[in-house]
């Protein structure tokens, strides 16, 4: 798994939302310490982005981050790296991956599990399934119908949440998107009363530990924690923060992919309409916990409707 966050909206005070987004970047490596990077636009419609294959705890001592603090910035986001396919010494394959035009930063938590059925249709810089991803919504030449195509080609298969930015050259304005499937969470912070800015983060437990130590901490701690919905595209306008949500139908997963130990669990949904799978599991990754909203308390679906914070 990886950690992701993001920010919009152009702060009231810059240096103290660079102290969240430092405290965000850093609490955010419990999900990944093999890289770490970010992608940034300021006021005045410039981007900029770093990373490199170090945890995020160091990552936030080097110039490249702390030199933020000076920005005004109206777009940002950032992301903690646990490494599957491709090196993380290799910075080609750490986040963000960016458009050759340097207009559109994306970064990934999660595995595209057909990554090699389409590695051969684009042409990668490196070895991340993720960069993937990115090559998809670039083909559409449209941003919205590029993320859709995500869900349509990757169907079932996929496992991802993403935070995207989008700077418009010919506008001069800059959008930032977030979606995700069941198998990734995500999180959404509206500080806009505080900070001028809304939040994205991947899991509640990192928010809150990274509010803790803020000089805002006695007002941000009273604020709602929402869970961005599966099959939900978030765009949201850097200027104004108006956020528009497209759905996305839900792509049916193969009966044949549910193992044959897991049929039983498919019984609960008739019985008492909370079976923590729901159908939506597949192949044979199942975690080891319980989870509460089972009645009959059986091992949790690896990819069911039921937003966990572990993944």
């Amino acid at each position: 798994m990886c950690g992701i966050v993001g920010s919009v909206g152009i702060p009231i005070d810059s240096y103290r939302s660079y102290l969240l987004l430092t405290s965000l970047l850093a609490k955010t490596q419990r999900r990944g310490s093999h890289a770490t990077g970010h992608f940034i636009v300021d006021s005045a419609n410039k981007t900029d982005f770093f990373k490199a294959g170090i945890p995020s705890s160091i990552y936030v001592s080097l110039p490249h981050w702390t030199n933020i603090q000076n920005v005004e910035h109206k777009a940002f986001i950032g992301h903690a790296r646990y490494t599957t396919n491709g090196s993380s010494k290799n910075n080609n394959n750490n986040h963000p991956f960016v458009s050759p035009s340097g207009n559109v930063g994306l970064i990934h938590n999660g595995t595209i599990y057909q990554y090699y059925k389409y590695r051969n249709k684009y042409t990668l810089d490196g070895y991340c399934d993720s960069e993937i991803l990115l090559h998809m919504i670039l083909q559409k030449n449209n941003i919205l119908l590029g993320i859709k195509d995500i869900y349509t080609q990757l169907g079932a298969t996929g496992d991802f949440a993403c935070l995207l930015i989008y700077r418009n050259p010919d506008t001069n304005t800059t959008k930032l998107y977030f979606f995700r499937d069941p198998g990734r969470p995500g999180r959404f912070i509206d500080a806009r009363d505080i900070l001028g800015q809304v939040f994205f983060c991947s899991t509640t437990d990192i928010w809150r530990d990274a509010i803790y130590e803020h000089p805002d901490y006695d007002k941000l701690r009273h604020l709602r924690i929402d869970i961005i919905p599966a099959y939900q595209i978030w765009e949201v306008d850097a200027e104004t923060l108006n956020i528009r949500r497209h759905n996305i139908i839900q792509p049916s997963r193969p009966k044949s992919k549910i193992p044959a130990r897991l049929q039983p669990l498919l019984s609960l949904q008739k019985r008492s309409g909370q079976c923590v799978t729901s159908g939506n599991c597949f192949g044979d990754s199942i975690f080891a916990g319980k989870l509460d909203g089972c009645p009959a308390g059986q091992p949790t679906g690896w990819a069911g409707y039921l937003d966990i914070d572990r993944l």
